[in-house]
Parts: C-alpha cells; structure tokens; sequence
C-alpha cells in the first residue's frame, strides 16, 4: 500500500511541476517589459547569433579535421618509407649472410673430404668449429646492424609524439 501511496505523490508531483513551469513561462512573457514585437526581435537575433556561432564551430572542426588528417597521411607515408627501406635492408642482409654461411659450409665441406682423405679426424673438428665460429660471428654483426636503424626509427616516433 505504501509502494501505491509514492507513485501517486510522484506523478502528482510531477504533473504539479509540469503545470507549474508553463504557468510560469506563460507569467513571464505576459509580465516582460517588452513588447512582443521587441521580445521577438530580441529572440531572433540572438538565434542568428548562435547560428553564426555554430557556423564558426563547424568551419573550425573540419579545418582542424583535414589538419590531422593530412598529417597522418603524411606520418604514415613517413613510417611506410622508413619500413621498406628496413625491410630491403633486412632483405640484403640476410641474402649476404646466407650467401656467406653457404660458402663458408662449402669450403667446410671440401676441407672435410681433404682431412678424410688424409684421415685427420682432429683437423676436422677444428675447422667444422672454425666454419661455426665465422658464421655467427657473421650473423652476430647482420643482427646488430639492423637493430641500429629499427631503434633510430623508435626514437623518431617517440618524438613524432612528443612534437
């Protein structure tokens, strides 16, 4: 009963406030010191006042959204380029290494085929382990060689951001 009791002071509160505010509107406008043709005018300028306003508004949203839409474009043009350059890097890198590690199992394999044909099992082991030793040295120097310029470009974007 009591739950029944606070929807009916609800919605009589709310329709006393509903009747109260158009009274009150109403009240207002019959008791302004201006006539109604001044009331109007005074409303129409100031609607075209807003309407210019937001005409600002608008102009100044599209001019700021073309701005970073360009220069996205143009940071994303900027990182694509920097990309493929280290990409192709990479790419020549790699094909040197390889074409470098296959010689060097080249000339592992024809010194292996003299050492077995002298029978020098020794020999053997110090230049398979010579061949390992120069081709990660190889690897090791590609490896930090392509790291230097995938940093450079991490520090250019950090300071893309902070600019």
């Amino acid at each position: 009963m009591s739950n029944n009791n606070n929807n009916i002071n609800s919605k009589d509160f709310l329709i006393g406030t509903l009747i109260g505010g158009i009274v009150g509107a109403a009240s207002a406008l019959l008791m302004a010191p201006k006539s109604g043709k001044e009331l109007r005018s005074d409303i129409n300028q100031q609607a075209a006042v807003v309407k210019d306003r937001t005409v600002q508004m608008k102009d100044t949203a599209l001019e700021k959204s073309n701005e970073f839409a360009s220069s996205a474009k143009e940071r994303s043009s900027t990182i694509a380029r920097t990309v493929s350059d280290q990409s192709n890097q990479v790419a020549n890198k790699v094909r040197s290494v390889t074409t470098s590690l296959r010689d060097d199992v080249n000339k592992w394999r024809a010194s292996r085929k003299e050492v077995e044909i002298e029978g020098e099992e020794e020999t053997n082991n110090e230049l398979e382990d010579q061949a390992v030793s120069s081709s990660a040295t190889v690897v090791e120097s590609t490896t930090v060689e392509v790291e230097k310029p995938i940093d450079q470009v991490e520090k250019d974007e950090q300071e893309n951001k902070i600019n």
